[in-house]
């Protein structure tokens, strides 16, 4: 699986594709993108996870998606309600406890916004990860390798989550 860009909104469609994955993870229990590493005069093959010349390498936003998943990967399914506009995925760490919920935003025009909340109660403190740039079709690049790059924060329960975006927000109950 992947898309034929290395823009933004490939970044979204992983952010999809893996949500999907987690939402189904009782019957898809192993896949792989392709191309995971290119040379960037390779111009048909413009998909790659990391992309590089002789001296230079950039990550496509596809990569990033997928490694913030990765990072913030929980075993365990629970429940979630979310607006219709939002792509939306919601597991706990059996560990800590923690809720991770992961979110795509994939109007290329539309914020929206919503309160979080956890078996009833807001929490007090949302640790969250987005990535965002000011077009869906924006692209890192050789000269410009973090134009679209993670960004990490705090929010409260209520959070607008850009359009052409993912985030992924971990809290504890």
């Amino acid at each position: 699986w992947n898309q034929q860009s290395i823009a933004l909104r490939t970044g979204l469609y992983a952010g999809m594709v893996l949500n999907g994955f987690e939402r189904h993870g009782d019957v898809i229990t192993m896949s792989c993108p392709a191309l995971f590493i290119r040379k960037t005069d390779a111009i048909e093959w413009n998909n790659a996870f990391i992309n590089h010349d002789c001296h230079r390498a950039f990550v496509a936003p596809n990569y990033l998606v997928m490694k913030l998943y990765r990072d913030h990967f929980a075993p365990t399914r629970v429940a979630c309600d979310a607006p219709r506009a939002l792509n939306v995925v919601a597991t706990r760490d059996p560990q800590t406890g923690d809720v991770i919920v992961k979110v795509v935003n994939p109007s290329e025009t539309d914020d929206v916004a919503a309160d979080l909340n956890i078996g009833g109660a807001a929490p007090e403190l949302v640790r969250m990860w987005r990535i965002h740039a000011p077009s869906i079709d924006d692209v890192n690049s050789l000269d410009e390798p973090e134009r679209i790059r993670v960004v990490a924060s705090e929010s409260g329960p209520a959070i607008t989550f850009p359009a052409h975006s993912v985030t992924v927000l971990r809290t504890h109950p």
